[in-house]
């Protein structure tokens, strides 16, 4: 009988690490807005992604779809 702590299980990631070079003025963004959102600087950037994901999926911006 094996314990529970022999069985090997799968390490969960977050996600995979991304390095970014910030100018000043972007790295003062990011700060003032983990502090407004109350979010880690990854978080702030994920929901950047997310969000200039979807404005440029947006039908309104998308040529074909108008």
């Amino acid at each position: 009988m094996t314990d529970y702590h022999d069985t090997p299980r799968p390490r969960k990631r977050a996600g995979e690490p991304a390095q970014v070079y910030l100018t000043a003025a972007d790295q003062a963004r990011l700060e003032r807005l983990t502090e407004q959102l109350g979010a880690s600087k990854s978080e702030v950037l994920r929901r950047g992604l997310e969000a200039l994901e979807l404005q440029h999926m947006s039908p309104v911006a998308h040529p074909a779809l108008r």
